[in-house]
Formats: C-alpha cells, structure tokens, sequence
C-alpha cells in the first residue's frame, strides 16, 4: 500500500468480505491490531504526485499525505473558534452525541416516517 505501482494493478483495490475483517478487529475492541486491512494505496503528496494522477484519471480511490492545502484547512479547523465564525454564535445547532461506538446509522423514528407519508 506504501510502495503501489505506477499504473493501478487489476482488482485494485483489494477487498475482503466483511465478516473476515470484523472478525480480526471487532468494533468492541479499541486496540489497533497490529496488522489491519488496508485496500487503498496511499502516496505521499511530495514524491508520488503523478500516481496519484494516474489513479485519479482511472476513477479509482486512494489515501493522500503530506498535502500542504490539506494542512493549511487542519490548521484553520483547529482554531478553537473556526466553527463558531462560520456558523455564527447567535444560532443554535444540534449535534448527535454517542457514549459508546454504536453510533454507526441512524434509523429514522416514527415521527419523520409519517411525515414523510403525509
């Protein structure tokens, strides 16, 4: 994934079935193993630029680093008031909170289906 070829190779990326992938790292557990199933290649921004081309023109996904237009919105997002400028202080805005790692999907409750029908 660090060191892909010029041009995407066939059945890029690589996959596997769900279950293989859970079974070797359950969302329960919060340790990274030390080996995961990473399917995308990722190239370094400086040096692999003209790959990532390569495999952008064929439609096909992948992980960039070391962008530094990527590092200047960090850098803004990080401000501690970034968010507040943007959306403005006089408005409230709701956010989803979860306790635990269950927040995967959100299933909508009675009241937005039956307006939905009406």
């Amino acid at each position: 994934i660090y060191n892909c070829p010029e041009t995407p190779p066939p059945n890029y990326p690589y996959e596997w079935k769900t279950l293989d992938v859970l079974n070797h790292w359950s969302p329960e557990d919060i340790t990274v193993p030390s080996k995961i199933h990473q399917g995308l290649c990722i190239f370094d921004y400086r040096i692999d630029y003209v790959k990532a081309l390569t495999y952008r023109n064929a439609e096909l996904p992948f992980v960039v680093t070391g962008d530094p237009d990527v590092a200047a919105v960090v850098e803004r997002w990080n401000t501690e008031d970034y968010l507040d400028q943007l959306l403005g202080k006089q408005v409230a805005h709701r956010a989803e909170i979860s306790e635990s790692n269950h927040f995967m999907y959100w299933v909508p409750g009675q009241a937005q289906r039956t307006r939905k029908g009406n």
